[in-house]
C-alpha cells in the first residue's frame, strides 16, 4: 500500500467520524474515562465541566465524619476529587465550607441537608473530532509527547507479556553486560 493509499484511508475514516452521532448509548465507545484507561495513539484529553450540587448522601456523611471525627482534610479532598469529581479548587472549598458550618454550630443533620454548589470535572481520552466544538462544557487539554507515551506504553506492555525477556533483561542488568 502506498502512502497516498494510506492517506486516502485516513481521510475515509475521518469522514466516517464526522457523521458519528454520539448518544448516551454509545458514549463509552468514543470517550474513555481517564481514571480507568490509558490514552491511545491520536487521542487527546477532553475535560467536561458542569455545575453540580453536593446533596445529602453517603459521600457527604463520610466527609462530615472525616472532618468531625478525624480532622483529616487530605482524605476529604481525595474523596471530593475521585468520587464526586470536583474541581481542584472545590475539593478544598467544599470541606472548608462544611467545616465552617459545623464549627458555627449548625446541626449535623442541617449541614447534611444543605446543598453545596460546585464545579464537576470529568476527564476522558478521545479522538479530537469527537469533542463537541460548540459546547461550552467541553475543552481539550493538550498533552505534550502523548503519542510518544503511547508508543512506550505499548512496548512496555509487550515486554511485560514475555516473562523470559524480563528475566533475561534483569540478569543482564545485574551482570553489568549492558553498557551505558
Amino acid at each position: 500500500m502506498t502512502d497516498k493509499d494510506k492517506d486516502k484511508d485516513k481521510d475515509k475514516d475521518k469522514d466516517k467520524d464526522k457523521d458519528v452521532v454520539i448518544t448516551d448509548e454509545n458514549f463509552e465507545k468514543y470517550f474513555f474515562d481517564a481514571r480507568m484507561h490509558e490514552p491511545q495513539q491520536g487521542q487527546v484529553l477532553a475535560c467536561y465541566t458542569a455545575i453540580a450540587y453536593f446533596e445529602d448522601g453517603p459521600e457527604k456523611r463520610q466527609i462530615m465524619d472525616l472532618l468531625c471525627n478525624t480532622g483529616k482534610v487530605i482524605p476529604c479532598t481525595q474523596v471530593m476529587r475521585k468520587l464526586l469529581l470536583t474541581s481542584e479548587v472545590d475539593s478544598y472549598r467544599l470541606p472548608l465550607q462544611i467545616a465552617e458550618d459545623l464549627a458555627n454550630g449548625v446541626p449535623r443533620e442541617e449541614v447534611a441537608q444543605k446543598s453545596y454548589k460546585y464545579t464537576m470535572e470529568m476527564f476522558f481520552y478521545t479522538q479530537p473530532e469527537h469533542i463537541p466544538s460548540d459546547d461550552p462544557h467541553w475543552m481539550t487539554i493538550s498533552i505534550l509527547n502523548l503519542n510518544e507515551f503511547c508508543v512506550k506504553s505499548k512496548i512496555k506492555d509487550k515486554i511485560m507479556e514475555q516473562p523470559q525477556l524480563i528475566s533475561e533483561i534483569t540478569e543482564r542488568l545485574e551482570s553489568d553486560d549492558i553498557v551505558d
